[in-house]
């Protein structure tokens, strides 16, 4: 026998206490009636084989035996009392089935909606927050339309007894719709504004309905429970199984915003505590999506449960991303926000990231959506008797975003390399630009491409070796943009008949890289060059000419193998040629220097993760070093090991160094400005004219450089600093650099043998060839032979010398 529910107890004396007031006065028997209407809804519950009773069956059966008819009705027949539906039965199962339609409307299908719509494009992770963040929110939203739909099916078949399992899952998903409009709460008033003006109003309420019609879903489910105490334990359980779910779900992000707090303190001790705890607990994608946040600006729910309104910028995120992460926030795909194409298209200018805060800075900044190199070309020529090598770099740039982009990239010159020609293609046509001061150049570059959208391209000088290319605007929506640059740089004379130069190389840049590609490179010289084989292909050409040619990624043209030697049939020592200057001659000599015995040096190792690879490559090379009377070390780390208990850098011997060296695991990205300036006064201690500094990239600056510009510009050229970089990537440090008493070793060789190279140049009694240029006025005097007349690319080397030795001596800026 059935056992009925207290719901269905209380629904069927409910309904006996109004039919008996239907049949007060009349001549039918109260009783009797009633009698009869149970024995039919025990035969209809016996029929359908239910076990269990509730209120809301004992109302259907009620409704298909005939249970409103009037007492009249009833008294017309023994079997016409219950042969049909009154108008009353009829009203009510229409009621009903929109009751139920309107559960599934705003239980499943509005929800489904705005869930396929946030997926398609991104709407709210671009104006508020990203709802799925993961692939787990994501189930979670999509199972509350699935749930309640599957609910709904078994409450419309009322044979069905309801499992517990199905009050679970209601109430989970009621659990994850409130935790959602809690969300959207600030939104709510907008919401009910935007359902009049467009429409799309809708969309922030989804959350709200969801959690009400699942709320009543639960309440039909659980009242065909017995108990009363089971059926709101299964929904709390449930209810707070949602929340925690959702904690743990959100936990990784949680943990990063916090620690991003602590690491951007102004307390040095709970600044590492932050940093440290990131590269345990933190999330390098919440990290990374910080790095293009703007001001109270978040995208995922974590920054709702911690206090959003004191964000970290841009600028202190990137920073704490390099110090937890050791990379530059730009040498990562930024992160997907948006729709596949990276942005909510009506909207992208106004309010995403997508808009260009650094246009027509002096920084590289991130990598933006939608802008491209689609083609890049190198066609070199050495010249053998001027010992140089003029490259001109062709880039053409691809803009599939909305709006016009700017392209901006930080290029590795040749060693000694300037730029010396710069051509933009505006409709077709190459044009060229012209030469100034850094200062007047980027002035006329904002005006032009900021203020008036024309067609500029800006080419300025960025550290040694170093220069910042960047043009505007690439036009929208698969707009082209075509520049060329010309670069000349001297050869680096190992002897009178053998050289060797590097190519030119981009070390960060805010655009992608068409997909496969690869760099043209095309050399040619009347002398024989040779280029590692797996790199390039030897050939020649009918007038005589020797080529090198190959196809190179972009990763490639930094590395070792990349490097180009030349040999010159001809020990040619002077060549000159015509100065721009009338009556003018610029000549260079290939002279002869004895070389300087060292008794000293200073290294400074940086400990970032980025230089793990390297670590046992630098262990070995320090020991090419030992005939040196001093070696001091100093190691750029936070770890313990390599810091007094001040706080500041360990010196160390080079045993000493060789040891912790061998025992260590680089971590995060590490200051090396301490250690610089430390490694500075060592040097002024033991009389070392020369600091190595081994390092990886340097993204961003983590404290000022006051201190060390300072040491330098006061040790008037007495002690040198030599940058090897074992990673490539940006260099903020050696930007500061520029003009001071500060050379980029090029990566012809790994680190050990650039070592010993060094080291056999500073050899007693070697010879070493240094390049000599000056100008002077036009004498017979000279002796100048056509012979050795060349192009007057030494003579924008001259130039590039000149004003080198004026900005060191502080007469230019």
């Amino acid at each position: 026998m059935a056992k009925w529910t207290e719901s269905a107890k209380a629904e069927w004396k409910a309904y006996g206490q109004r039919l008996r007031n239907q049949l007060n006065g009349s001549e039918a028997d109260s009783a009797e009636v009633e009698e009869d209407i149970k024995r039919h809804v025990d035969e209809e519950i016996h029929a359908t084989g239910l076990t269990v009773v509730d209120a809301e069956q004992l109302r259907s059966i009620l409704t298909r035996i005939g249970e409103l008819e009037t007492p009249q009705e009833t008294e017309s027949g023994n079997s016409a009392k219950t042969s049909g539906p009154s108008n009353k039965t009829q009203k009510s199962e229409t009621f009903a089935q929109f009751r139920f339609g309107l559960l599934v409307l705003t239980s499943v299908v509005w929800p489904l909606i705005v869930l396929v719509i946030e997926v398609v494009t991104r709407m709210c992770t671009a104006l508020v927050f990203d709802p799925m963040p993961s692939i787990w929110h994501a189930f979670v939203l999509f199972g509350i339309p699935a749930g309640n739909l599957l609910a709904l099916l078994r409450l419309k078949n009322t044979s069905a007894a309801q499992p517990h399992w199905v009050s679970l899952l209601v109430s989970f998903n009621v659990g994850v719709s409130l935790v959602y409009t809690l969300f959207f709460i600030p939104l709510l008033p907008i919401g009910v504004l935007g359902i009049v003006i467009w429409g799309f109003g809708l969309l922030p309420l989804a959350p709200l309905a969801a959690c009400l019609s699942g709320f009543v879903i639960w309440s039909k489910c659980s009242d065909r429970f017995e108990s009363s105490k089971l059926k709101y334990r299964l929904f709390w359980l449930g209810f707070t199984g949602a929340i925690a779910f959702l904690l743990v779900l959100e936990a990784p992000n949680f943990l990063t915003r916090t620690g991003l707090r602590w690491a951007d303190s102004e307390e040095t001790v709970t600044r590492a505590r932050g940093i440290s705890w990131l590269r345990s607990f933190g999330n390098e994608g919440t990290i990374l999506k910080a790095c293009y946040e703007r001001p109270r600006r978040v995208f995922d729910v974590s920054s709702w449960l911690t206090d959003s309104s004191d964000a970290v910028t841009q600028d202190d995120a990137r920073k704490i991303f390099y110090q937890v992460t050791g990379q530059p926030f730009n040498s990562l795909q930024p992160p997907r926000m948006y729709t596949r194409e990276g942005r909510w298209n009506m909207l992208d200018e106004e309010f995403t990231w997508e808009f260009d805060t650094a246009l027509g800075s002096a920084s590289v900044a991130g990598r933006v959506r939608g802008l491209r190199m689609i083609s890049s070309r190198m066609d070199s020529r050495i010249e053998t008797a001027s010992a140089l090598a003029y490259t001109e770099w062709t880039m053409e740039f691809e803009n599939q975003a909305s709006m016009a982009r700017e392209a901006r990239t930080q290029i590795k010159l040749p060693a000694g390399g300037v730029v010396s020609r710069l051509t933009l293609w505006v409709d077709g046509e190459e044009r060229e630009a012209a030469f100034a001061s850094r200062a007047q150049t980027r002035k006329a570059y904002q005006k032009i491409a900021v203020e008036r959208r024309r067609d500029p391209v800006l080419v300025t000088t960025s550290g040694p070796d170093q220069v910042l290319v960047q043009c505007f605007p690439v036009p929208a929506d698969g707009g082209k943009m075509k520049i060329r640059f010309g670069i000349t740089s001297p050869l680096d004379m190992l002897d009178l008949k053998n050289g060797r130069v590097r190519l030119p190389a981009m070390v960060e840049r805010n655009f992608n890289l068409k997909d496969g590609l690869k760099h043209s490179v095309w050399l040619e010289s009347r002398s024989e060059l040779e280029g590692d084989e797996s790199f390039f292909r030897q050939g020649s050409l009918k007038g005589g000419d020797f080529t090198l040619q190959g196809k190179l990624l972009d990763d490639e043209l930094l590395a070792v193998e990349s490097s180009i030697q030349v040999i010159r049939p001809e020990p040619v020592t002077q060549v000159w040629t015509e100065a721009l200057e009338k009556d003018h001659v610029v000549i260079q000599r290939l002279i002869e220097q004895q070389a300087q015995s060292l008794e000293s040096t200073v290294v400074v190792i940086d400990a970032s993760v980025s230089m793990a690879p390297y670590f046992d490559e630098i262990h070995g090379s320090l020991m090419t070093l030992e005939s040196l009377s001093q070696v001091r070390v100093v190691v750029a780390s936070d770890l313990p090991a390599f810091q007094d208990e001040s706080g500041d850098p360990v010196v160390f011997n080079l045993n000493e160094a060789a040891e912790q060296l061998s025992i260590t695991q680089p971590v995060g990205g590490q200051d090396n400005l301490v250690a610089l300036a430390t490694a500075w006064d060592v040097a002024g201690e033991i009389g070392a004219s020369t600091i190595w500094w081994i390092h990886g990239p340097q993204p961003t600056l983590l404290e000022d450089m006051a201190p060390i510009l300072q040491r330098m510009e006061r040790s008037r050229g007495d002690v040198q600093l030599i940058s090897y970089a074992m990673a490539n990537g940006p260099n903020r440090i050696m930007e500061a650099f520029d003009g001071l008493h500060a050379s980029v070793v090029p990566k012809y060789a790994k680190l050990g043998a650039t070592m010993k190279e060094w080291m056999d140049a500073h050899a007693a009694g070697q010879k070493n060839y240094e390049f000599e240029r000056s100008q002077q006025k036009t004498a017979p005097s000279l002796a100048l032979s056509e012979e050795n007349k060349v192009s007057r690319h030494i003579e924008r080397l001259w130039a590039a010398q000149e004003v080198d030795a004026l900005r060191v001596s502080k007469r230019v800026s």
